[in-house]
């Protein structure tokens, strides 16, 4: 009688650990998904170019730093570039009147 009972035993627990694991992925998935794509509540606020002090990383973020606190915020690269971008071309048009 046992040696009829313990393969059964065995293909149940295999039954029961696949179904909690789809049942646990899931949940896994659902809840990170929601958790992950909550947004920081930031509030945006200006920035004056003489209380902050810019640089930049060596992954090329751009860094802003409160002169005030030293607090920082860092931003992507692609931020970095397109403020860039856009005071050398201020500097270029100021230089080169047309």
């Amino acid at each position: 009688m046992l040696k009829r009972v313990i393969p059964i035993v065995k293909e149940v627990f295999i039954y029961v650990v696949l179904i909690s694991l789809v049942i646990t992925s899931f949940f896994i998935g659902r809840y990170s998904h929601t958790i992950a794509h909550n947004p920081n509540n930031r509030k945006i606020s200006r920035v004056m170019k003489q209380d902050v002090i810019l640089a930049v990383d060596e992954y090329e973020n751009l860094i802003l730093i409160e002169k005030s606190n030293g607090d920082y915020t860092i931003l992507q690269d692609s931020i970095g570039k397109t403020i860039f971008n856009i005071y050398a071309n201020r500097v270029l048009s100021q230089n080169n009147p047309k």
